[in-house]
């Protein structure tokens, strides 16, 4: 902003001059995406610091604009960079492991340890139970048998409502037992 002297009689006062109406300026379109500079990511392949580039805005509003080829296009691209993505994850985790085993040898190696007596120590310990794949547990043999359904109950677990119980005893009547085989 500048400012206009006026003089009256011995003073001296500085005005604000009235601002004159900016034209705006025209906006410049911003860089298309693959056109815009992609800055150099330490550690990827240049197509992935390509992908990690953030996205200019107008690229997803861009999407509508594409056919179906352009969209099965950017799609694939897409699976490929998450594939590419998922073996630089998997490298970086096993180049991990190798430099953590490798420290562990030299370790072992500067102390004197033997490395079947580090394994053992590091492996199961003993006396803990694994259990297979599938239940371990063995089937138990039923032991009563519903006369008229042939439903069959083992005596573990919740009683099934068919089997009636002894008033006197508590325990299932006889006549649901299974008659054990000699």
């Amino acid at each position: 902003m500048s400012t206009v002297q006026t003089a009256s009689k011995d003073k001296v006062r500085e005005t604000p001059e009235p601002e004159k109406a900016k034209k705006p300026e025209a906006k410049a379109d911003p860089p298309p995406a693959a056109t815009a500079a992609v800055p150099k990511l330490e550690g990827f392949p240049p197509s992935t610091a390509q992908a990690l580039h953030p996205v200019h805005p107008t690229a997803i509003e861009n999407l509508s604009s594409l056919s179906e080829e352009g969209l099965s296009a950017r799609l694939a691209e897409a699976q490929a960079l998450v594939a590419e993505v998922e073996r630089e994850i998997e490298l970086r985790r096993a180049k991990k492991a190798s430099d953590f085993l490798a420290s562990i040898r030299e370790q072992a190696r500067a102390l004197g340890l033997d490395p079947q007596a580090i394994a053992a120590a590091l492996g199961k310990k003993a006396g803990t139970r694994t259990r297979s794949s599938g239940d371990a547990r063995a089937t138990v043999a039923p032991k009563y048998r519903n006369p008229e359904t042939s439903q069959t109950w083992a005596g573990r677990g919740v009683r099934p409502k068919w089997i009636e119980l002894d008033p006197a005893t508590g325990k299932p009547l006889a006549k649901f037992l299974i008659p054990a085989s000699s």
